[in-house]
């Protein structure tokens, strides 16, 4: 949740608020991610409510809904002067519905490309009737979930094209929304992608390069590897005694970039909603650092990479890769940074399985460890669904063996493998509320398009992810993960024997690709080797995209576990 701006006028949206000039209202709309905690949201809204006010001396009329079940409107408002549907609105006295008069807007048309559900146009239209027409009143409405995001959205359409309003500042944390415009008047905003720009400004990626001849690394698959040049990113200060530092660790498509700004860049790091000045992995008190690992495509040696011996890129000439080499690599970037021991290393998904592998491999270099949403060993079921996508990319023309660069690449495979992956990433839960069957286009001689929603949003994701990874990288990541194994002939009780660190093991109720029961087992294999752990499985309805959504509830379990992790 965006902090309440204490000082507006330095805040990132101040100058666009006082772009008010010719005493037309500005609507500010926020939609957020989650529903959970409405007072938290209110409190949010009436801190934004009191910067317009200090700023323009003009009071805000606020709309806040929370909960699907709000948006149907199925019942009169219980107090006329106001628009909102929240059940107990005593709780919002302190924000200002005065001089609220009806207005009709039946001559105003509701675009059915953003909203086509009845109970959708019916909560724009019980809106925009609450707009105050003589006063011009300023406008914030708080939003939750993609329904509510929609209506928003069109919201922020009709104002425009009425001339209800002349600007709208759009307040989210939705990152769907980033490509999302109406016009030069709409504005996309961040609150906590401009907190991490004003409090850390951008960020510049790095590399070490290790393993240089006759000392390449000794692979687990007998190969050698070297030279190695891993690419990380660091966050905040190291601190003179150096125990403050944490090692972030990603998932399959992740790389270093994970919070802050490059230079130019519009769009943040992938997990800068967790780090960062007051977040999960508070900057002002730890030193992060997120590296990409080898066998990767975003500045780490991988397959991409060009064999030093040949001069061309290593295609499938380069060596299998572990998730164990993987960590190897890590513990020399550790030693090049002259940290001795880790305060925590943090990971979700096959980052998490790095974690795990630190546990084994590193016990004495870490203090802590929190895997998210991760397993000992790949399942069936999972090692198919990579299965399914290392199918696609080899089954493309352009393919080649490996040997396609320099030449258009496996695009259409590596698009198909990604779409895959998405559907395992969301629930049946998330993909309803996000997408239900809404569609896109209602031609019928269309045959084989995107007809509906969800077929769009998974192009979109398969499109774009070519653009930034490499299909080879694809292949060679998704085997490490299907041959990770932590038990191997082993007992449970002997996977972590002798591990002397605290453990905090994250799972989530919805997420069936690495589900709650392979969480437990990581759990029961520490309780049974006598480590200090503790579980948590987070209610939520995202599925494994959990991990990367679910900010709120993970920083408050890290910032609670890390506080009791001794220096």
């Amino acid at each position: 949740m965006a902090e309440t701006l204490k000082n507006p006028e330095e805040s990132a949206y101040a100058d666009y608020l006082l772009l008010d000039s010719q005493g037309l209202p500005l609507a500010v709309v926020e939609a957020k991610k989650t529903s959970k905690d409405f007072l938290l949201g209110q409190k949010q809204a009436e801190g934004y409510a009191d910067d317009i006010k200090r700023q323009t001396g003009k009071d805000a009329f606020i709309f806040l809904t929370n909960g699907y079940d709000l948006w149907f409107w199925n019942r009169p408002f219980e107090n006329p002067r106001s628009v909102s549907g929240y059940h107990d609105l005593a709780s919002l006295e302190r924000i200002r519905f005065q001089n609220i008069a009806a207005e009709d807007f039946s001559d105003v048309p509701i675009k059915k490309d953003i909203v086509d559900r009845p109970y959708q146009i019916e909560a724009v239209k019980r809106v925009l009737e609450g707009i105050d027409k003589g006063r011009r009143k300023f406008l914030l409405v708080q939003a939750t979930g993609t329904g509510k995001t929609r209506v928003a959205m069109a919201l922020i359409d009709v104002l425009l094209g009425a001339k209800r309003a002349q600007r709208v500042l759009f307040l989210t944390d939705r990152k769907e929304l980033r490509d999302q415009a109406y016009n030069d008047n709409f504005k996309v905003f961040f609150p906590n992608e401009s907190k991490q720009k004003i409090f850390s400004g951008t960020v510049e990626g790095q590399t070490f390069t290790f393993a240089f001849p006759p000392d390449e690394l000794l692979l687990d698959s007998g190969e050698k590897l070297g030279p190695i040049t891993l690419s990380y990113e660091t966050y905040g200060t190291l601190n003179r005694e150096k125990n403050n530092a944490i090692l972030v660790t990603h998932a399959l498509s992740g790389d270093a970039h994970a919070a802050g700004y490059h230079a130019g860049d519009k769009n943040p790091g992938w997990w800068d909603d967790m780090i960062g000045p007051g977040k999960g992995l508070d900057t002002d008190k730890y030193f992060v650092i997120s590296s990409n690992v080898i066998g990767g495509c975003r500045g780490s040696t991988g397959p991409s990479s060009v064999d030093p011996r040949t001069g061309r890129p290593f295609g499938l000439t380069f060596p299998t890769v572990t998730i164990r080499d993987m960590v190897v690599a890590q513990h020399n970037l550790i030693d090049h940074l002259k940290i001795e021991k880790l305060l925590s290393v943090v990971g979700g998904s096959m980052g998490g399985m790095q974690v795990l592998q630190w546990m084994v491999s590193y016990p004495d270099r870490i203090r802590s460890a929190i895997p998210i949403a991760t397993t000992l060993k790949h399942a069936p079921q999972q090692i198919a669904f990579d299965e399914v996508g290392r199918q696609a990319i080899m089954a493309d023309v352009n393919w080649r063996d490996g040997d396609y660069y320099g030449r258009p690449p496996p695009a259409r495979g590596l698009s198909v493998a990604r779409m895959v992956g998405h559907i395992t990433y969301m629930s049946d839960a998330s993909m309803a509320e996000k997408f239900g069957r809404q569609q896109k286009s209602n031609d019928p001689t269309s045959k084989f398009g995107a007809d509906f929603e969800v077929e769009g949003y998974l192009r979109y994701r398969g499109d774009n992810f070519v653009k930034r990874f490499d299909a080879n990288s694809y292949l060679y990541i998704t085997k490490a993960m299907d041959r990770f194994d932590l038990l191997s002939s082993k007992k449970l009780s002997e996977v972590f024997k002798g591990l002397k660190v605290k453990v905090l093991v994250v799972a989530f109720k919805s997420d069936w690709l690495y589900p709650t029961y392979q969480s437990q087992e990581i759990l029961k294999a520490c309780k049974l080797s006598g480590v200090d752990a503790t579980f948590c499985e987070v209610n939520s309805t995202y599925g494994h995209d959990a991990f990367l959504l679910e900010v709120d509830e993970e920083s408050h379990l890290f910032k609670h576990f890390l506080a009791g992790v001794p220096p």
